[in-house]
């Protein structure tokens, strides 16, 4: 089939929305949260140029997610209907109504302008995998996304090491605290790497088996992975706390166990039972490090909190949360009501769970639960039964599961640039997790 005319201008447009991440991450997101909003808004004006085999396969991969990608987007919605005192509305309402002396018609969220930008953000998100999905289809399309992804990496690293280090240069000069974003794009940076070494040995061996190739081929992405790997593992080392850079070590393990399975094309019930072993190994070491902060709740026991006083303050927000929750995207609000004199609740979250059970309530983040665990199964069973370019689904794999761990360490996910970031990951496994052939 004819490439349409309109692809590299789709390409661009997404290259230039990574290329804006590291700019989003350290500028406020209501700046530059338009702009993306705009670049995502006109790739999907041009899509319908995209090749009509890409698109038509891409909705094929996306379907099953269907359902369980729009009842967030439902529920949402639901947060911002007006509902009768009494109901399913936040008890804030009560309190105003009482307060007034007068009849309020509440609702879930609240603080509804809030609510309705994340309910715009998440669809900005949803759109932008599929617009990914769709470009990436094509095999050298989505070898240029992974090196670009890669090259973003490598360029918060960079920052983040030379920020250190310019630290480290004043004696007596407190540890620099680092955003969890940028923190949490060097995880995945790392992973994407890893990506690209592989890439390089099965391209190698593939080629190797037609002709002799020159081993220059082979080195020069092996070191440029190699590099760029160590530059996000170094960045990763002094950023974090131990937590999230176990968390990471979970996702590049995961990486690592597809790519062993692949190699040795190991039978089904064996590669179940190695990864089995493997599943057991790392809750030990949850197990462990959860035994070490034992008077803390177990939803925030990995993160890090300032004080103890801000540790218990989270405490306090959590222990009042309900299943309806208090609209997606109103922790500030949130927050502020609960605020004393010392400051605290901070106005940031200490974690992501910690957030989401908080705006999203327990039958959101049980909503989010199934979308994660779906999106799992999906790439897992792409990344297993793909023969050449698995390492597409396994790198996304390895970065769900990263992101899913340090859920529970920082707030990284709960930062639109992160949300973009780890979209284009996710976009990029589906779209690779079968052959462009098959029918």
């Amino acid at each position: 089939m004819m490439k349409s005319s309109n692809t590299p201008l789709l390409s661009a447009l997404l290259f230039l929305l990574i290329a804006e991440t590291p700019v989003l991450a350290i500028s406020s997101s209501r700046v530059g949260m338009p702009i993306a909003s705009l670049i995502i808004a006109t790739t999907l004006l041009f899509l319908p140029k995209a090749p009509l085999g890409d698109v038509q396969r891409s909705v094929a991969i996306l379907r099953p997610l269907t359902a369980v990608t729009l009842f967030p987007a439902i529920w949402m919605a639901l947060q911002l209907v007006p509902v009768p005192l009494g109901t399913i509305e936040h008890p804030i309402w009560l309190s105003a109504a009482a307060a007034l002396s007068e009849f309020h018609t509440g609702h879930i969220s609240i603080d509804l302008g809030s609510t309705l930008r994340a309910l715009v953000q998440y669809l900005g998100v949803v759109a932008l995998i599929f617009v990914t999905c769709v470009l990436a289809r094509d095999r050298e399309h989505a070898e240029q996304i992974l090196f670009a992804l890669c090259a973003i990496a490598d360029l918060i690293a960079v920052e983040l090491l030379l920020f250190w280090y310019a630290g480290n240069l004043e004696l007596g000069a407190p540890n620099p605290g680092f955003p969890d974003n940028l923190s949490a794009s060097t995880s995945l940076g790392a992973i994407l790497n890893f990506a690209i070494i592989t890439r390089a040995i099965e391209r190698y061996e593939t080629k190797a088996g037609h002709q002799a190739p020159p081993w220059q081929a082979l080195m020069f992405p092996l070191v440029l992975g190699a590099a760029g790997a160590l530059l996000c593992v170094s960045a990763t080392l002094v950023s974090t706390t131990a937590n999230v850079l176990i968390a990471s070590v979970f996702g590049g393990v995961t990486f690592l166990l597809f790519v062993l399975l692949r190699q040795y094309r190991l039978g089904r019930w064996t590669a179940v039972t190695v990864g089995f072993t493997v599943l057991i190994m790392c809750c030990g070491v949850i197990v462990l490090r959860s035994a070490a902060n034992p008077s803390v709740l177990p939803l925030i026991r990995f993160a890090h909190a300032s004080s103890a006083e801000a540790g218990g303050a989270m405490q306090r927000l959590l222990s009042d949360a309900n299943w309806a929750g208090a609209g997606v995207g109103t922790y500030q609000a949130l927050a502020a009501t609960y605020r004393d004199t010392a400051g605290l609740p901070q106005p940031a979250a200490i974690n992501t769970i910690s957030s989401a059970i908080l705006g999203w309530g327990y039958l959101g983040v049980c909503l989010l639960a199934a979308i994660l665990t779906q999106l799992l199964v999906t790439l897992s069973r792409g990344a297993f039964n793909r023969g050449r370019d698995s390492f597409f689904a396994a790198a996304a794999t390895a970065c769900l599961v990263t992101i899913i761990c340090e859920a529970f360490c920082d707030a990284s996910l709960t930062d639109a640039t992160f949300q973009i970031l780890a979209a284009i990951v996710l976009g990029l496994g589906l779209a690779q997790t079968v052959g462009r052939q098959v029918k």
